[in-house]
């Protein structure tokens, strides 16, 4: 069943909330979301889009790069991106994704209720970066907000079928990316931690943060995202060290199982307009043909043959050579748990 973005807003366009007012501070601009899952390279598709004639002038504040050794790309948020993060617990619709009409309504209702409490049209536009670019993992959850606001909004999303020859390398760089990531310094850690602590602080008031910065100091360097999660799923669990290590192979099955995937291929209201493709399959194969795809419904001039083998070699050659299996992490993983056993808290947990 075809959904329509427009039909589900006609039922509730009877109000004069923020979310209707979009020409008071309306964007002339076109915006371009990469939807992906994380760790798959939405970060460096977003710079190699901005590297185009085109986009480059627009992009000027994306400054793409490479952050570590992991050959992870970061790039600025955007101002969409930016206002998401404070506001999505508002206007974001938590229910499990399964693309029905219902599910969008919901999201729908979530949309005008935010635009009828906070103005967050003005804040865009006074918040504005120069970058119509952006990215995120559930396009399905902001197409109900943005849209409105911009001249056009299309949504490029990266899909990862577990079936495709690609799969060994996709799970290869989530590990890589997400989960082997190590922090620059203990304080880049510290920094998220703090934020993850909070978060499901709200949800466990027993947690003591004092405890988890003593068993991440404990597990020492290098400072890596999944001793972080450890340490958090530890805590959780009232510092059950098994329980912890069943909770984070619990975590990877669900970011690598069928239900995450599955949401990708669902697709979005029919006009929002949508790009899918498998990126490391283009990119594998300097598939100059699908890239010309992608540059036509960009409506955007690609780069010569040999620019484009170019970029995409200087950016795949690492995950190419460098490889990780699900094996390493899972003993990665375990090594954590044996190490954490050796730890001498300050207090005692017996009164937890």
């Amino acid at each position: 069943m075809s959904i329509s973005m427009k039909s589900l807003l006609t039922d509730y366009n009877d109000d004069n909330s923020e979310f209707w007012r979009y020409t008071e501070n309306y964007i002339d601009q076109d915006h371009t979301y990469v939807n992906y899952q994380p760790g798959t390279g939405g970060e460096w598709l977003c710079g190699f889009l901005a590297s185009h004639t085109e986009l480059a002038a627009l992009n000027s504040d994306m400054a793409p790069r490479r952050v570590n050794a992991q050959n992870r790309w970061r790039i600025k948020g955007s101002t969409i991106s930016k206002i998401s993060n404070q506001s999505r617990q508002y206007y974001w619709n938590e229910d499990y994704y399964d693309g029905s009409e219902q599910w969008h309504r919901k999201a729908t209702e979530k949309a005008i209720k935010w635009g009828e409490d906070d103005s967050y049209r003005k804040n865009l536009v006074y918040k504005m970066t120069n970058q119509t670019i952006t990215r995120g993992h559930d396009a399905w959850n902001e197409i109900h907000v943005w849209p409105q606001q911009f001249r056009s909004f299309k949504v490029i999303t990266l899909v990862n079928p577990p079936e495709a020859d690609t799969w060994s390398q996709v799970l290869s760089n989530i590990i890589k990316k997400i989960w082997f990531h190590e922090y620059p310094t203990y304080k880049d850690m510290h920094d998220e931690l703090v934020n993850k602590f909070e978060q499901r602080a709200r949800r466990h008031s027993f947690l003591n943060e004092y405890e988890c910065e003593d068993m991440t100091k404990h597990l020492g360097e290098p400072y890596t995202w999944v001793k972080l999660e450890w340490t958090l799923a530890a805590a959780v669990n009232r510092w059950d060290y098994e329980e912890a290590t069943k909770t984070l192979l619990g975590k990877w099955k669900d970011w690598t199982g069928p239900r995450m995937m599955h949401k990708f291929t669902l697709p979005l209201p029919e006009d929002i307009p949508e790009f899918k493709f498998d990126l490391l399959a283009m990119l594998r194969d300097k598939d100059i043909n699908k890239y010309h795809e992608l540059c036509d419904w960009m409506k955007i001039t690609p780069h010569r043959k040999e620019q484009f083998e170019q970029l995409v070699e200087f950016y795949y050659k690492d995950d190419r050579d460098h490889f990780v299996t699900e094996d390493e992490l899972i003993e990665t993983i375990n090594g954590i748990e044996v190490y954490g056993k050796q730890f001498k808290p300050r207090t005692s947990r017996a009164l937890l």
